[in-house]
């Protein structure tokens, strides 16, 4: 589904873009306490599959646009809203087909993704806006040794070779890193968290020193394992 909320008349500012993914997770019934393809309000949440990633994200993004329909605001620009198929189920159906198909469609200054957000069980916390993603990458790990027959297996042999490399990898963290966004991220957190949280994060992007800074990254990742994707690299 694409849909364009015009801005003003003969504006020459290109477009803004808001994507998002309707496509859910597989999901077995006998997993699920509730059905999980029948959206449930219950005891102050809401249940079912996507109703997290993203369809409460999705279903923002339809309400404000109605909303601004209705209150008459006219944006300097024209705001773009594309809800695919593509993220869970491959992407045969999504962005890729739109810019190889119809391009003018999407055309625009840049694009927002709104597929992140934080929601406790008082209140709302936080909608976050992806400035980007990060890639996967695939790595081969080899062993070579003499072998020998199956009927004489060995101590010393290349499936335990590989496994050792394996237990040094998970041994191994990837170090701690800031980027521009990342750092004003926690910068903007650090005002609406409380008590060690938000200290925590004031000392991730402001202190110079590695040992404060590394031990509140530590309760950071405990506290709040969301975070974790934002700093560091995983295997």
């Amino acid at each position: 589904m694409v849909a364009r909320y015009r801005g003003k008349p003969g504006s020459a500012l290109r477009p803004i873009l808001i994507i998002g993914h309707l496509d859910v997770v597989e999901a077995q019934r006998q997993d699920w306490t509730t059905d999980p393809f029948q959206f449930i309000e219950k005891d102050g949440y809401f249940y079912g599959r996507g109703t997290q990633d993203m369809k409460d994200s999705d279903a923002i993004a339809v309400t404000d646009f109605i909303r601004m329909k209705k209150e008459g605001f006219v944006p300097d620009r024209d705001i773009i809203l594309a809800l695919t198929a593509d993220e869970e189920g491959g992407k045969s159906n999504g962005v890729a087909w739109l810019l190889k198909n119809h391009r003018d469609l999407i055309d625009a200054e840049f694009a927002l993704n709104p597929d992140a957000g934080v929601v406790r069980p008082d209140k709302p916390l936080i909608v976050g806006f992806e400035a980007t993603e990060k890639l996967y990458a695939d790595y081969q790990v080899l062993a070579t040794n003499p072998g020998g027959h199956s009927s004489l297996p060995t101590a010393d042999n290349a499936i335990y070779h590989v496994a050792d490399a394996l237990a040094v990898l998970r041994k191994s963290p990837f170090p701690f890193e800031l980027n521009p966004v990342t750092r004003e991220y926690f910068a903007q957190m650090a005002k609406i968290e409380t008590a060690q949280t938000a200290a925590d994060m004031r000392a991730i992007w402001r202190s110079s020193l590695i040992r404060k800074r590394s031990s509140a990254c530590r309760r950071i990742r405990t506290r709040i394992p969301s975070c974790a994707p934002l700093a560091w690299r995983r295997c």
